[in-house]
Formats: structure tokens, sequence, C-alpha cells
């Protein structure tokens, strides 16, 4: 049991590092778009 759970601690930590990764992307790609849109 321990080891899975210390999997899986390991396995959500990634997930969220990736998350905002991608979260972070699509902030850029919005601020880009507007910027188009607004000129």
């Amino acid at each position: 049991m321990i080891p899975i759970i210390k999997a899986s601690r390991q396995q959500l930590t990634l997930i969220i590092l990736h998350f905002s990764y991608f979260l972070y992307e699509i902030f850029q790609f919005v601020k880009l778009y507007r910027r188009k849109t607004a000129v």
C-alpha cells in the first residue's frame, strides 16, 4: 500500500506540473491572439 501511495504522489506532482505548463501555454496563446485581434 505505501509504495503505491508514493507512486501516486509522484504522478500527482508530475500531472500538476504538466497542467500548470499547459495553462501557461494557453495564457500566452490567448495574449498573442488578443494582440492580433486588437491590431
